[in-house]
């Protein structure tokens, strides 16, 4: 069993005159309640056969972009990855289990008159 859940988001926020702010929050889980029923903390049960293997992979991606010319630019990013999360595994005789959980996040702020804080 493979299951990869994966995210991507490009945030970008421009002004010339006023302030510029861009905000994200991301949450990404491979194998988890909370990807199956967002919200309900239960524990989930995977059971394999003899001889299986068991890949849960968490990926997300997030890019956030302030832009100000006169005013302030802020820019901020938030993520939480899990390749496992609240599962129970039942295993036969022998097999592979492989979670993974990879974020990446960049936040950049500039501004050419004002304050700029990523």
């Amino acid at each position: 069993m493979n299951l990869r859940a994966a995210g991507t988001s490009i945030l970008t926020a421009q002004s010339i005159e006023k302030n510029a702010n861009s905000y994200g929050e991301t949450d990404t889980i491979g194998i988890g309640t909370y990807a199956i029923n967002p919200g309900v903390d239960k524990l989930i049960g995977l059971v394999s056969g003899e001889s299986s293997s068991i890949a849960a992979i968490g990926q997300q991606a997030d890019v956030s972009r302030a832009l100000s010319i006169a005013g302030s630019a802020s820019s901020g990013l938030e993520n939480a990855t899990f390749g496992l999360s609240q599962v129970n595994i039942i295993s036969g005789m022998a097999g592979d289990l492989l979670a993974m959980a990879d974020s990446s996040l960049q936040s950049r702020a500039s501004s050419i008159q004002g304050s700029a804080n990523a």
